[in-house]
């Protein structure tokens, strides 16, 4: 019974995270039938060691996934009680993945992108108007060493801030991102240490005939040593030499949603003077 006893302490003392009901619950029936087979059976002991010891790395395996598992988009969205975005998550136009890149400090995931109109219960305005339609994507952003983020209680939140935005090939990203469009924002919470951000952006799907980006950077504002933009080929990437976060997804938007009139309206509404450059250069009237 020692060796099981060792081996018990051992395994859960790794699991911090297990429940310590759990551990008791372990032990006390892995005590008890020890003690029912040593008396009836005592050839299958060692046995009865393996296959115990095999069951209780399932029982962690399980539980720690349990603990630690990402919430999905749903998930967040219902955070925020925002069951119309949850619903809009489940839908077939919704994109649900897990693409995760790592720079500067930090693991950054995509968990999932919805464009749609009316697609939330907490639609923000602008300018005194209603902004109906939009992109709401969902991301989290961790410590590559474990430790844990900052709750957005805590004091020291402000002391690790990020920019999550979109951002347009053909598009001058330093004029064109979330606070060019208009209707910009997000909300975060943090659970076991890390953080999730559900981020509301104008719908980007009339661009759908260009790459379209999603960029998570370290700072509140672009910042242009993050990226690169080619204005050639109008390409947007990373800086390969910048030390901090400068993550960098292509969203998976089906191109077929592009709608040239609407994606002129935006660029219009960003920046007039810019914009007209841009469609002078492009032939687009």
């Amino acid at each position: 019974m020692k060796d099981i006893d060792e081996l018990l302490n051992k395994t859960l003392a790794a699991n911090d995270k297990v429940n310590e009901n759990l551990k008791e619950s372990i032990l006390a029936r892995a005590s008890k039938y020890e003690k029912t087979k040593a008396q009836t059976v005592p050839f299958v002991s060692f046995q009865f060691r393996i296959s115990l010891a095999l069951a209780i790395l399932l029982i962690l395996s399980a539980a720690a996934f349990a603990v630690w598992k990402i919430r999905t988009s749903r998930e967040v969205a219902e955070h925020f009680d925002d069951k119309t975005l949850a619903t809009a998550f489940d839908n077939e136009n919704a994109w649900i993945g897990n693409e995760v890149q790592e720079y500067g400090g930090y693991k950054v995931s995509l968990i999932g992108l919805v464009s749609g109109k009316e697609i939330s219960d907490h639609l923000v305005t602008s300018d005194g108007n209603v902004i109906g339609e939009g992109s709401y994507a969902v991301v989290t952003i961790e410590h590559s060493d474990g430790t844990p983020m900052p709750d957005t209680l805590d004091d020291s939140y402000d002391n690790e801030m990020f920019l999550v935005s979109p951002y347009i090939e053909g598009l001058a990203p330093q004029w064109f991102n979330i606070f060019s469009f208009g209707g910009g924002g997000y909300s975060a919470f943090v659970e076991n240490g890390i953080q999730y951000r559900l981020v509301h952006m104008a719908n980007i799907e009339p661009f759908a005939d260009r790459t379209i980006y999603l960029g998570v950077s370290d700072g509140v504002f672009f910042n242009r040593d993050a990226y690169r933009f080619d204005e050639q080929s109008g390409k947007i990437s990373r800086n390969e030499d910048y030390i901090g976060l400068n993550a960098l997804f292509i969203l998976p938007i089906d191109p077929q949603k592009s709608d040239t009139q609407r994606a002129k309206e935006l660029l219009y509404k960003a920046d007039p003077i810019k914009a007209s450059e841009i469609l002078d250069k492009m032939d687009v009237k």
